[in-house]
């Protein structure tokens, strides 16, 4: 490990704990409605309606993965030619994060449609419906397909980088499309 990978890695390490001590909070109604109260100290959560918030769990772990990706890529950049020559040829290292990375884009495109559900109680009571209801489910139509075409194209970039490097598809995403 190099000083730059060092550095890289205890900014990550601070970002991380930054994020566990200071994590967006939310509070989840009787009816179901969540209303996302901003981030704030640990120890200090915001209240409002005499109710206090919690920590929106899932958000705070999307921002760790997405701190551990750009993390984990910014690490492997900064290896020097030393580093380098001491992993194997085949690169196994960059197919890994490759995949990996696919594989968080598949987690976020399936988790959309899960985020969708709730739309199908809204044909149950087509008042209640409000536009930051609509935006909502927008933005998770959008992540929807971002998330998929990326999960899709980081298949072909895999095979095309492996069948340069080896001459061949890569043998776990060869002729499976779900496979990662």
């Amino acid at each position: 490990m190099n000083q730059n990978q060092k550095r890289i890695l205890m900014v990550v390490i601070a970002m991380v704990f930054a994020m566990l001590i200071y994590p967006p909070f939310q509070i989840v109604h009787n009816n179901g409605l969540v209303f996302n109260m901003g981030y704030n100290w640990l120890i200090e959560p915001p209240q409002q309606w005499d109710v206090a918030a919690t920590v929106n769990v899932s958000m705070l772990l999307i921002q760790w993965i997405g701190v551990l990706i750009v993390g984990g890529l910014a690490f492997s950049l900064a290896r020097t030619e030393t580093q380098e020559s001491k992993v194997s040829g085949s690169g196994v290292m960059m197919f890994l994060l490759l995949r990996l990375i696919r594989g968080f884009c598949g987690f976020v495109y399936v988790m959309q449609f899960f985020g969708l559900y709730p739309v199908l109680t809204w044909l149950q009571q087509p008042d209640a419906v409000t536009g930051g209801m609509w935006a909502q489910a927008l933005i998770k139509v959008l992540t929807l397909v971002l998330f998929g075409w990326l999960f899709f194209w980081l298949r072909s970039v895999i095979n095309s980088l492996h069948t340069k490097k080896h001459g061949v598809p890569h043998p776990a995403l060869a002729e499976k499309k779900w496979a990662l």
